[in-house]
């Protein structure tokens, strides 16, 4: 539980107490090996009877979270050793350990970005990358070759201007969410 004070703690949390309490109740479900569902949410978190067909609270809250936490890992977060995910479709957050050193993989990297981009924003990159293809391998030689949806320029080389960064995030969150059109 000690990463999820941690995050509860950042700046991004703060003010926060619904959806800190629903991260908190959910990680300690987890942790006792237990799935979590909507209702069960809605009971221990906005109130004691709690019908989903009627009440969308906690699918905004997880909403909010998820999109929190991707924040959090993006800036505050973005040399946590743990990972707190919440996907699509559950009510269930899942922890992973980062397997790729991103520091490492990137700094023998030539192209611009080197020079004239701040290491953030490759993290931040780097790190949907990897969420979006599931394998640190997979991310990297995505994010290395080049593209055709990228004017077969590799998805790296972009980033060293805030267009080429908006580009490859937004085609990155497009494969996530399955809008390739």
């Amino acid at each position: 539980m000690g990463e999820v004070e941690k995050v509860l703690r950042s700046q991004i949390f703060r003010g926060s107490p619904k959806k800190n309490k629903i991260l908190r109740y959910a990680s300690e479900e987890v942790l006792l090996g237990n799935t979590i569902t909507e209702k069960q949410i809605g009971i221990q978190v906005f109130k004691h009877s709690y019908d989903p067909a009627v009440d969308a609270h906690v699918r905004i809250a997880v909403a909010e979270l998820r999109d929190m936490l991707r924040n959090y890992y993006a800036n505050e977060g973005a040399r946590d050793a743990v990972l707190i995910e919440w996907p699509l479709g559950s009510y269930t957050p899942k922890f992973s350990r980062r397997t790729l050193d991103w520091n490492v993989e990137l700094s023998g990297y030539s192209g611009e970005v080197a020079v004239h981009q701040p290491a953030s924003p490759i993290h931040e990159i780097a790190s949907l990358a990897d969420r979006v293809f599931g394998e640190n391998e997979i991310a990297l030689s995505w994010l290395r070759e080049p593209n055709p949806a990228t004017d077969n320029q590799a998805p790296l080389d972009l980033l060293a201007t805030s267009h080429g960064f908006d580009r490859v995030k937004n085609l990155l969150l497009r494969i996530e969410y399955g809008v390739l059109a």
